[in-house]
């Protein structure tokens, strides 16, 4: 379940200030970092991360707030690392040398078609051991792209 860091009260934006500067005080610069939109085509391109600032927290809204205490999954893009996928019968049925017990997709995304820039198929896959992945065919080459929380 997703949860909010802080209490139901913001809390006072010194207290985060300094909390923020002792994460990168032992953490090293730029580890205290928030996600941006930004226009994209992919979903890898679609966000930047910049560095958090406590002045500009602001509170959510009474729907995100209600859809929190539900429950979400969160999609976390990781770096691209090359995996090995196992396809029988046109479905993913091993990622990560683990077993696929459900599949959805596959996704294709076709970038520039008229020069065969980027073509790729997703899928979002559930795992024996629990994890949720989306793993993506590109060229013939698997990646795990993201795992959700």
């Amino acid at each position: 379940t997703e949860r909010s860091l802080f209490a139901a009260n913001d809390p006072d934006p010194e207290a985060v200030g300094i909390a923020l500067a002792r994460l990168e005080a032992a953490l090293g610069p730029r580890s205290a970092l928030r996600a941006r939109l930004v226009a994209g085509n992919r979903y890898e391109t679609r966000f930047t991360y910049e560095p958090f600032a406590a002045a500009e927290r602001s509170r959510p809204s009474s729907d995100t707030a209600a859809a929190a205490e539900r429950g979400t999954l969160a999609y976390r893009l990781l770096e691209a690392r090359e995996i090995n996928v196992t396809i029988e019968g046109g479905r993913p049925t091993r990622a990560g040398g683990r077993r696929v017990l459900e599949y959805a997709g596959p996704w294709r995304v076709n970038e520039r078609w008229w020069a065969d820039a980027y073509v790729s198929d997703a899928y979002d896959v559930a795992l024996d051991d629990g994890a949720l992945w989306r793993i993506v065919n590109q060229c013939g080459r698997w990646y795990l792209s993201g795992t959700y929380d």
